[in-house]
């Protein structure tokens, strides 16, 4: 993933560019049957189109619909406080 965000990056100046090529790097990533890559990608992107844009509920919806949110604690301290960590898991297998 990373060999790819680096591919791209010379081509994203704002965040329009971000959620642009982040996005087609989820669609590629999805056609070549790469479902994780794919959602963390999109979710990248999601993260960050703005509220008010029309975009933002359809991508964070497909993501959700990839992606089963697991909530987990950790008993790391940070702080004097516990940790939450989110596990990610994708719906058609577990690994």
């Amino acid at each position: 993933m990373l060999d790819a965000i680096r591919r791209v990056a010379p081509r994203i100046s704002d965040y329009g560019d971000f959620t642009w090529e982040v996005g087609a790097l989820s669609a590629d990533a999805y056609a070549n049957g790469r479902q994780l890559p794919g959602a963390l990608f999109l979710r990248s992107a999601e993260f960050f189109i703005l509220p008010d844009e029309p975009a933002k509920t359809p991508a964070r919806q497909r993501f959700r619909e990839k992606i089963e949110f697991r909530s987990a604690r950790h008993d790391a301290r940070f702080c004097s406080s516990t940790c939450r960590q989110w596990t990610y898991r994708l719906r058609t297998f577990s690994f």
